[in-house]
Parts: structure tokens; C-alpha cells; sequence
């Protein structure tokens, strides 16, 4: 998996939640998830400890004239970074600022972002409304409801954009790829211009270096001013819309709702006849990152391991079993994230019935996003990371509890009595 992936998953998830919830409250849950798909993601560095600094309500900051030594998460209210910080920085709030000096790479998710400091590796940013007006040495992977790329920036390694409203006004030192309603480009792109939008306009200030290609519904969408330069071909893709969508059949909600009817009531038979499976809800942000992190190695490890044990004769049952336990987490991980996501529904009490109300509702709210072109990948990515994640980690809690009362002591005392 790479972290240009990562990136791009982050940016869309979290411009998809920022965009949806329209709501300041909110804002902070929708980046929380974003920030925690990107921590069990990212590489870890043997070189950078972490350094958490959360305020709830309040705001957390890396201090002008303050020189951090390892990866920062933040989360807060307001988020500021105005100091150096030598590793990557993970910021999610309302608001974020930078500007400092990040010699990782940006991870930043919020109601409003502001980069203009220094960022020597990549810029992952979403939120409704974000600028970046700073010297980025890597890749910009940008999203929001209004983009701006300012005069002064310059991302060296290309930029990824995508939103309602996008301005590139800056320097892109290769290509320039964005998704957008509307996309204004009056700086410069050393190498090509592509991108989806309703109206894309080259200002004369504007320097292409290659090619300019749009797709858009019509020839009318891109306007080129006179003084602009276009080392390349300019050309435009006519894409009509389809109206020929799943959603527009019947028949695919029946198939939603069989499978939302199909998945509860499996898990209703297990949890019955098994209570001791029902798993534990993380109780801190700290666990809800560690159950990603578990659930990434997982999801990615396991197909490899089933392959290399079955290259042998004796290991190929193994990797039979291997292979059906995996699927086994994979279709029981998404009832356990419905199961989480529907406690936190504001009605209904802990009885059986409101429980399996609850669950059901978020259960089917999942498997309609997750059939959303190009959004319901993500979705389901993490839903995978973090269902396998909490079972895992679970059936481990379980194990240790089997092994007796001496191990038990030590091992997780809360999780285990609450499963």
C-alpha cells in the first residue's frame, strides 16, 4: 500500500465527511476518523518516537521558537504549529494552522486548514476550506469545498487536487491532477494539467509546461485567455452524464437490505450462542488508532502469508484455514463497526431490541455508502482496518483470560471484564 494511496483515501474521506455533516460540531469526529485511518497507514520510523497533545475544547500548539523531535499528533479546537518539528505531524480539529517547519510529512483534517510555513515531505490536507500558501518539497494531496493554492506556494513534487472550488496560483513543479466543480489555474505547472470539472479557466499569467487535458460535459468547460502558455496539447473529453446508475434500480436496495437482514441475524446467532464474543468498545482515541494499526497489518499480511504457506505441500491446509479465518474477519468486521457506530445514535436504551434496532440502521447506512463510486472503497477500507482491528485484539483479551488467574491480572483487566 502506498502512501500516495493513503493520502488520497485520507483527503476524500475526510472532504466526503466535512462536505456531508456541513457542521462545525462535527468536524472533529469526521477529521478523527481520517486521522486515524492515516496513523495505521503510515510507515512507522524507528528514528521518531510521538508526542500526543489533545485538548478536547482548547487549543494545542507547537510554539514559535519550540523544536520537537518526534512525530506530533494533535487534536484540539484549534491546532497551531508554529515551531520545528523534525518527523511528521497528524493535526485534527476545527482549525489548523501552520506556520512553522515540518521536515516530515502534514496530515491535517479540519473546518478550516492553513499551511504557510514549511513542509519538506508530502501535504495531506482536507477540510472546507484549505490554503496553502507554503513551500512544500513533496506532493500536495488536497481537499475541500474551496482550495486555494496561493501565489507564494509551491508544491515541488505535484499536487492532487479535489473539491468544489479550486485556485492553483502557485508553482507545481510536475503534474497538476484535480477533480473540482470549478478550477482556476493562473500559476505554473512545469509538467501536465489533467482533471474532471463543470468550468476550468487559464488565466493569462497561467504556464503549462505539457499538456492541458480536461474531461468535461462540454467543449464550452475550458476557457483559455490569451497570454496563457500551454507547452503541450490542449484538448477537452466530452463526458455525457450517465444516468444509468445501480441507485436508480429497485432492485439494489432489496439487495442492500437482504444483505444488512443477512449480516445481523448471523450476528445475532453468534453473539447468542457465544456472548463472550461481543467485543469491547475502544475507550480512548489512543485505542481506536492502535485497533487500525492491528487491523492494517492484518488486512495486508494475511493474503501474504496465505500464499507463501501454501507454496509448500504441508502448509497448504494451513493456509486453507488461514484463508477462511480471513474471510471470516473481513465479513464479521463490518457488523462490528455498525455495532459501535449505532451505539452512538442519540435513542433507543440498552435492551436487545434497541441494540439490534441500532445496529441494523447504522448497518444498512454503511453498506449504501460503501456502493458510492469512488467513495465507498474508502469507506470500506476503513471499516476493514478497524473491525478486524477490535476483533483481533478481542480474541487476544480472550486467549490471555483462558491462560489463568495469574496472566489475567495483568492483562487488560478493564476490556476483559467489560467483554
Amino acid at each position: 500500500m502506498s502512501i500516495g494511496f493513503a493520502a488520497t483515501l485520507f483527503v476524500v474521506i475526510g472532504a466526503l465527511a466535512l462536505r456531508t455533516f456541513r457542521r462545525p460540531e462535527l468536524a472533529g469526529s469526521a477529521a478523527a476518523i481520517a486521522l486515524g485511518l492515516l496513523v495505521g497507514m503510515s510507515p512507522s520510523s524507528s528514528a521518531h518516537a510521538a508526542e500526543f497533545r489533545v485538548e478536547e475544547e482548547g487549543t494545542v500548539k507547537v510554539d514559535a521558537g519550540e523544536s520537537i523531535d518526534d512525530t506530533v499528533f494533535l487534536g484540539g479546537k484549534t491546532a497551531v504549529v508554529a515551531g520545528v518539528v523534525d518527523g511528521d505531524v497528524f493535526a485534527a480539529a476545527e482549525r489548523v494552522e501552520v506556520t512553522g517547519t515540518v521536515r516530515g510529512n502534514l496530515y491535517a483534517a479540519g473546518e478550516s486548514v492553513t499551511v504557510s510555513g514549511s513542509v519538506q515531505g508530502n501535504v495531506h490536507a482536507a477540510g472546507r476550506n484549505v490554503e496553502l500558501d507554503a513551500k512544500v518539497g513533496g506532493t500536495g494531496f488536497v481537499a475541500g469545498q474551496n482550495v486555494t493554492v496561493a501565489e507564494g506556494a509551491e508544491l515541488a513534487r505535484g499536487g492532487f487536487l479535489a473539491g468544489e472550488s479550486l485556485q492553483s496560483k502557485g508553482r507545481v513543479g510536475r503534474d497538476l491532477h484535480f477533480a473540482a466543480e470549478k478550477m482556476e489555474l493562473s500559476g505554473s505547472v512545469e509538467r501536465n494539467v489533467r482533471g474532471y470539472a463543470e468550468n476550468v479557466s487559464v488565466s493569462s499569467t497561467a504556464a503549462v509546461g505539457g499538456d492541458l487535458h480536461v474531461t468535461a460535459a462540454s467543449e464550452d468547460a475550458l476557457e483559455v485567455d490569451d497570454g496563457a502558455t500551454i507547452g503541450g496539447e490542449t484538448s477537452v473529453d466530452i463526458e455525457e452524464e450517465h444516468e444509468d446508475r445501480a441507485f436508480m434500480h429497485p432492485g439494489f436496495y432489496f439487495g442492500v437490505l437482504a444483505k444488512t437482514l443477512a449480516m445481523l441475524l448471523i450476528g445475532f446467532v453468534l453473539v447468542t450462542l457465544f456472548p463472550s464474543l461481543r467485543p469491547t468498545a475502544p475507550g480512548s482515541g489512543k485505542e481506536v488508532l492502535r485497533d487500525m494499526g492491528v487491523g492494517f497489518v492484518a488486512l495486508i499480511a494475511t493474503p501474504v502469508a496465505v500464499l507463501m504457506i501454501a507454496f509448500t505441500i504441508i502448509g497448504i491446509p494451513i493456509s486453507i484455514v488461514l484463508a477462511v479465518v480471513y474471510a471470516l474477519l473481513l465479513f464479521l468486521s463490518t457488523l462490528v463497526a455498525a455495532y459501535f457506530a449505532g451505539r452512538r445514535f442519540p435513542f433507543g436504551g440498552e435492551g436487545g431490541k434497541d441494540v439490534t434496532l441500532r445496529t441494523g440502521l447504522a448497518l444498512l447506512t454503511i453498506l449504501f455508502i460503501v456502493e458510492i463510486p469512488f467513495v465507498g472503497g474508502g469507506l470500506q477500507f476503513l471499516v476493514y482496518i478497524f473491525g478486524m482491528g477490535v476483533l483481533l485484539l478481542h480474541l487476544r483479551d480472550l486467549y490471555v483470560n483462558r491462560q489463568g488467574p495469574a496472566d489475567t491480572a495483568v492483562a487488560e483487566p478493564e476490556r476483559l471484564a467489560a467483554g
